[in-house]
């Protein structure tokens, strides 16, 4: 019985893990701030020409929230 009981904390363990890390990647998501206008691209960090295509039409945006 004593592997199922490890077994079954591992995936709880493993469970809440990836819970966090969704909730990290929502997070994320929200606080794009920045948009290229010539493909759409979407980021963080401000960058003279986007990182996506190397256009130079970056637009900031305000924060959803």
């Amino acid at each position: 019985m004593g592997i199922f009981n490890k077994l079954g904390r591992q995936a709880e363990q493993f469970k809440q893990k990836a819970k966090e890390a969704a909730e990290e990647h929502a997070d994320a998501e929200e606080k794009i701030d920045y948009q290229c206008q010539n493909c759409d691209a979407q980021f963080q960090t401000e960058y003279d020409e986007c990182p996506e295509c190397g256009a130079q039409e970056i637009t900031s945006r305000p924060p959803t929230n």
